[in-house]
C-alpha cells in the first residue's frame, strides 16, 4: 500500500500508529465525536479533544478513545516539528483492512486534494466543543484507489473555496 509523505514532512505510518497507545498520551479528557461510520461491518468513529494545548484526533472504536482498540490510530499535535506530522494515515485491520488519512486544517481550507483529479470536502471542527478554530478532513480510501478516474495520488493539499492552496497550520 502507498503511504503519503508531503514535501519532506512525514505522515505517521501504521507501524508508528500501532506503537502509540492512548495511555501514552496521558489520561483522555472529555472528547467530541466528529464522525461515526461502519466499514465492512465494523463500527468506528473519529474523536477529537485538546490536551496540553495540542489538538488530538483519533479514529477508534465506538466506545471512543477511553477504550483502546488494537487498530486505533491518531495523534496529538499536528505541525512540522520532529515527532509530529500535519496529518495521520493509517490502516485499520479491524475494519476490513481499511486505509484512511485525516488531520486538522485552517478554517479557510474547505477542501483537500488527495489525487490529481480528486478533491474532497473538509468539515468544520465544532466551535462549542473546546476545540481550536479550524476544520478537519477524513479520507477513507476505496478499494483500488487511486484509479484512472482519480488520477495519481498526491500529498494531501489543503485548498480554499477557490481551489487555491492553503498552508497547513500548527494545531
Amino acid at each position: 500500500m502507498t503511504r503519503w509523505t508531503s514535501g519532506g514532512r512525514c505522515a505517521v505510518t501504521l507501524a508508528t500508529l500501532l506503537t502509540v497507545t492512548l495511555s501514552g498520551c496521558g489520561s483522555t479528557p472529555a472528547y467530541v465525536t466528529l464522525e461515526r461510520a461502519r466499514t465492512h461491518g465494523v463500527a468506528w468513529q473519529v474523536d477529537a479533544w485538546e490536551q496540553q494545548g495540542k489538538l488530538c484526533i483519533f479514529v477508534d472504536g465506538p466506545k471512543g478513545p477511553k477504550t483502546a482498540v488494537s487498530w486505533s490510530s491518531g495523534g496529538c499535535g499536528f505541525d512540522n516539528t520532529p515527532g509530529s506530522a500535519y496529518f495521520v494515515n493509517g490502516w485499520t485491520p479491524g475494519a476490513g483492512d481499511m486505509d484512511l488519512a485525516f488531520g486538522p486544517l485552517p478554517a479557510d481550507a474547505t477542501q483537500v486534494r488527495v489525487a490529481t483529479r480528486e478533491v474532497i470536502a473538509s468539515k468544520p471542527l465544532p466551535s462549542d466543543a473546546g476545540l481550536p478554530h479550524g476544520r478537519y478532513w477524513l479520507f477513507v480510501w476505496p478499494s483500488g484507489w487511486p484509479n484512472k478516474a482519480d488520477g495519481k495520488q498526491v500529498g494531501p493539499t489543503p485548498l480554499n473555496a477557490s481551489g487555491k492552496p492553503v498552508a497547513f497550520t500548527k494545531f
